[in-house]
């Protein structure tokens, strides 16, 4: 650790910061190396150059780097300073893009404490327009909810089934492992992730042999089936009869 002040402070990271937390919120400004944050629920944030994540009181949170890392550190009394209390437990900026946040951030980290009340007051009002800044910037990763989170991958599903490769690109969309993801998902849907996708397949092939022209091997294309007897036994499965015999159903 480097710096005087307990409440601003610059880590050096060469390897990993365990798992601890603050009485205070927290913001940590990554100017340099990559690596992954770790929550204790399992939730995950990429770290790069300029990833700023703003943790609240008491959440425990680790760093893994790949590449040594550099973290500008700020520690606030949250009951003090009524702009901190807006945040989420966490709050997380994949890039701050703004040069003059940016330097603003630094420039609080390395100021030097001052005990007279008019040079407080002026950083603490600095900390305060900081804080409202950061707050304003919206990003899908500032949702940190993970039943949000596990929404918007539920959402995804059900708007790029056709398209999806695999089921890791729902649980990027979710910002946490795909292991995790599956489990999660299964806890709060009632049903694994894979299983809703092709439930999502399967459906809209429903929908489609009742109502298309097409030839029973292009919906299973359109659907994003690419093998026609995968298809043909998924389907009968799901509804209880093949696909043709369930097309000419009156």
């Amino acid at each position: 650790m480097i710096g005087k002040s307990k409440v601003r402070f610059i880590n050096e990271i060469k390897d990993r910061c365990n798992f601890h937390c603050h009485d205070h919120l927290e913001i940590v400004y990554n100017i340099k190396g990559d690596g992954q944050i770790y929550l204790k629920d399992g939730t995950e944030f990429k770290l790069r150059p300029h990833t700023v994540t703003i943790y609240k009181p008491n959440v425990w949170h680790a760093q893994q780097m790949i590449k040594p890392g550099i973290d500008y550190c700020l520690l606030i009394d949250i009951n003090a300073m009524d702009s901190a209390k807006k945040f989420p437990s966490v709050y997380h900026i994949p890039i701050l893009k703004s040069q003059r946040i940016r330097k603003e951030l630094i420039s609080i980290v390395k100021t030097q404490c001052d005990t007279h009340a008019p040079y407080a007051k002026v950083l603490n009002l600095r900390v305060s327009a900081l804080l409202m800044e950061l707050y304003q910037i919206q990003t899908p990763q500032n949702i940190t909810s993970l039943d949000e989170r596990l929404l918007k991958a539920k959402s995804f599903i059900e708007s790029s089934f056709m398209n999806m490769n695999s089921i890791e690109e729902a649980a990027k969309i979710a910002d946490i492992s795909p292991d995790y993801f599956r489990h999660r998902f299964k806890d709060f849907y009632g049903i694994s992730p894979k299983e809703y996708w092709l439930n999502c397949q399967l459906d809209h092939a429903k929908l489609l042999l009742k109502n298309s022209p097409l030839p029973q091997k292009a919906i299973a294309l359109q659907c994003g089936f690419k093998n026609i007897r995968y298809f043909n036994t998924r389907f009968s499965h799901y509804i209880g009869m093949p696909p043709g015999k369930y097309k000419n159903k009156k």
